[in-house]
Formats: C-alpha cells, sequence, structure tokens
C-alpha cells in the first residue's frame, strides 16, 4: 500500500501577530528527514525566510527574544 497523497504543500502555524506565520514545507526535506521551516511576519519587508528545519527556525527565533532583552538591559 502506497503513501497517500499529500494535499496542499504546507503545513501553517499562527504567530501571535494576525499576519505573522511560520510553516512546514513538505516537500523540502533534507537527507534526515527533516521539513524545511519558513517564516513570514508581516512587519519585515522581505518574502519568507528558510530555515533548514523547524528546531533551527524556533532556535532562533528564542535567541532573538532573548537578544531584545539584553539590548533592554543596555538603556
Amino acid at each position: 500500500m502506497g503513501r497517500p497523497a499529500r494535499r496542499g504543500t504546507a503545513l501553517r502555524g499562527r504567530g501571535t501577530g494576525r499576519r505573522d506565520l511560520a510553516f512546514l514545507d513538505p516537500e523540502d526535506v533534507d537527507e534526515h528527514g527533516e521539513r524545511a521551516a519558513y517564516e513570514l511576519f508581516a512587519r519585515r519587508a522581505v518574502g519568507p525566510e528558510r530555515h533548514g528545519s523547524f528546531r533551527e527556525l524556533m532556535l532562533g527565533l528564542h535567541t532573538g527574544f532573548h537578544a531584545l532583552g539584553r539590548l533592554n538591559d543596555q538603556t
């Protein structure tokens, strides 16, 4: 029995903003089976930013969040 056909090309999850998106692309898979993750934030004037995996995306967001706190401590 074969694998079922995929519907669509991405699994999408909404962030805190109404137009902020993070999504996984089941068609963009690396040699370890990790799906690429993309982020698209309306407040940025760029297209979707690709990350090698969901973990990589989350680590980047986590690091960026904590960098904001360090910036506030410096002022």
